[in-house]
């Protein structure tokens, strides 16, 4: 059977049409805020809830969705549908759309938003093609599409981290997010790796608590708000990393991990 790499075209365009189509009406419709406030922990959190944040988990919706009857179609799928798991590949598709719609709301409409515009629905697009591509069992493609979902899932990271500390969002709030979405990014990579259900679990658990951690020492941090969500896309890299090697960790894997914590912190101590 000959090997697909590539989706359909006419399904992936339509989809990426589709996509871009809810970024460009989430500007141009004016839909009402709702804020919803309570208590956690003794402490008031408030989250506002407008027409933009109803538009990106349509969106995320929409590509998940869209997404995952693409992988389902590919000639190699040996996937089956479960009620009880949440199907990994649905995870970097929706994040990575959420973190694109974050930025684009932080950019005035002009010619600078259309070009924002087109760089994440490419963004978008690529993530779909690798997450299909993945299919494939061969080993090239196996370790070409991991590297690259890697990469991906980092930049979608640093999109989101990046909004969190732009928006000025309370040190609790931006915490408990970047607790979810650096858990859900550690175990769709070490489903990547590939990890069983139990070990996923724990590399995930583990890694969301040591980057929140992070978020929330660097809340008080004046940082610029791209070099603190730097700083906790490199926690991000080291943490699911690490704890994705076999033990015991080659001397010079465990180097590179090093070298790029100790570059994050000299980041830190010269930004600050």
């Amino acid at each position: 059977m000959r090997r697909n790499l590539l989706p359909a075209t006419d399904q992936l365009s339509v989809l990426a049409a589709t996509i871009a189509l809810a970024y460009t009406l989430a500007r141009v419709l004016a839909l009402p805020t709702r804020l919803v406030e309570t208590t956690l922990l003794g402490m008031p959190v408030a989250l506002r809830i407008n027409g933009d944040t109803v538009v990106l988990l349509l969106v995320a919706a929409l590509i998940t969705s869209g997404g995952d009857a693409m992988l389902r179609s590919h000639p190699l799928w040996g996937g089956t549908p479960s009620t009880l798991q949440l199907p990994a590949h649905w995870i970097l598709p929706a994040l990575a759309s959420i973190g694109v719609g974050l930025l684009l709301q932080l950019l005035p409409v002009s010619p600078a938003w259309a070009v924002a515009l087109l760089l994440g629905v490419l963004f978008l697009t690529l993530v779909l093609i690798c997450e299909y591509a993945h299919v494939d069992p061969a080993p090239a493609a196996q370790r070409t599409t991991r590297l690259l979902l890697d990469w991906l899932a980092y930049v979608a990271a640093l999109c989101i981290f990046g909004w969190l500390r732009a928006a000025g969002t309370g040190p609790l709030a931006a915490a408990a997010i970047i607790f979810m979405v650096a858990a859900l990014l550690a175990y769709r990579l070490a489903q990547l790796a590939p990890a069983g259900a139990a070990p996923a679990g724990v590399s995930a658990l583990v890694t969301g608590v040591i980057v929140a951690e992070c978020a929330w020492a660097l809340a008080y941090w004046p940082l610029a708000p791209a070099a603190g969500a730097a700083l906790l896309v490199v926690a991000l890299h080291v943490c699911s990393g690490l704890l994705r090697e076999p033990l015991p960790i080659a001397r010079s894997t465990l180097g590179g991990y090093l070298a790029a914590g100790a570059g994050a912190l000299l980041l830190a101590l010269r930004a600050g």
